[in-house]
């Protein structure tokens, strides 16, 4: 919801700091040796409290733990391979494509993906048209497999993603990734451009106010039309009623008169 807000459009600031604040989540929920598998855009949500940087990750309906009883990793698993074909989409890391059992590093080329996807305003890869969901998944696998992270150059993303994306692909599952190395990164990116990150604040909250305002406005417009409408409404059934009523008294006046009528009939039979 936040990224169509902005119409997939934040500046690098935004961009770093939302970095920042989702490694720290990431990191996290790893030491609870727990690994997402389905991180996407949509699975990140903000504070109720704008003010807050926090983001949070939500729905863990397809997450695992990655180390067994004895504390192993495991590296695959065939279950692994037919579960991952019913969540596995564009932002799913290679291994999952693969069937290979998640661990940290698969987060973590999910969260790359994400950032990608942000930096090409909401285009992760060059659409193809395609309607068969394994199609999609096979022409996904197809480009990880390939992926050069350098090509990210083309779109002006900068070096330090790239590094990351280069790191991330290099990480093994056994691998416990430097989160405190590329918190670091993304934290002194914005100051090469002298704008320290502890300064910036995430761009979304000033439309979100706006949103909100609009929306009481709105909220209370629709009120008042709501309420002008059964005003109506009641109107014209207090309207109806008395006509009815009207209807029924003569009714009842026409019912008495038949009623006279026939006994003054019967009378005169008699």
């Amino acid at each position: 919801m936040i990224l169509q807000l902005m119409q997939y459009k934040l500046k690098l600031g935004s961009i770093c700091l939302l970095a920042v604040n989702m490694l720290n989540s990431l990191e996290e929920i790893h030491n609870q040796n727990i690994v997402h598998r389905n991180l996407k855009p949509r699975k990140i949500i903000t504070d109720s409290d704008l003010k807050s940087q926090q983001l949070y990750i939500i729905d863990f309906k397809y997450s695992q733990k990655y180390k067994n009883k004895n504390g192993n990793i495991q590296k695959y698993s065939e279950n692994d391979k037919v579960l991952s074909r019913v969540f596995c989409n564009k932002f799913s890391s290679i291994n999952t494509h693969l069937g290979i059992s998640a661990s940290r590093k698969d987060d973590l080329e999910s969260l790359g993906y994400i950032f990608i996807y942000i930096f090409r305003n909401g285009q992760l890869f060059t659409k193809k048209n395609i309607t068969s969901k394994d199609e999609k998944l096979k022409y996904y696998e197809e480009l990880k497999l390939n992926f050069i992270p350098e090509i990210l150059s083309n779109y002006n993303i900068p070096q330090e993603f790239i590094n990351y994306m280069n790191y991330v692909k290099s990480l093994s599952v056994l691998d416990i990734p430097d989160y405190d190395y590329w918190k670091k990164i993304f934290k002194q990116l914005p100051q090469k451009m002298n704008f320290p990150l502890s300064d910036y604040k995430y761009e979304w909250v000033f439309k979100i106010y706006i949103f909100f305002i609009l929306y009481f406005f709105l909220e209370q417009y629709n009120l008042k039309l709501i309420k002008q409408y059964y005003e109506y409404k009641l109107n014209l059934i207090s309207k109806n009623l008395k006509s009815y009523r009207i209807i029924i008294i003569n009714l009842s006046k026409q019912l008495k008169y038949n009623r006279k009528l026939r006994i003054n009939l019967q009378q005169l039979r008699k």
